[in-house]
């Protein structure tokens, strides 16, 4: 799953919503500051990652989804919890910055 960050925007919105192996996160027309307004629920960011909400990630959940989509999301979380990708609360997960596509 990729979180998309726009700044010109100030929307969130994600792609590839299916692919539960990967997440990340791109800033698009967003500095760090800007972004940190931009998520406001979804999270924030710190130097070369953001933070993301967990239960608000469950909000890209892909329109066919089903419970399984729910049962890989949640073994998704654990294995990231196990990494040491989630913060001390279980509340928020890691994900890296990625380039904006040009």
């Amino acid at each position: 799953m990729k979180i998309i960050v726009d700044g010109a925007a100030h929307t969130v919105t994600a792609e590839d919503t299916d692919n539960l192996n990967a997440l990340s996160a791109v800033l698009r027309s967003a500095d760090a500051e800007l972004a940190d307004r931009v998520l406001d629920s979804y999270g924030r960011v710190q130097g070369a990652h953001v933070w993301l909400n967990i239960e608000s990630l469950k909000s890209f959940a892909p329109d066919t989804r089903g419970s399984s989509w729910y049962e890989r999301f949640a073994k998704t979380m654990a294995y990231a919890e196990s990494k040491g990708w989630t913060d001390e609360t279980g509340t928020f997960v890691r994900a890296h910055i990625e380039d904006p596509e040009v």
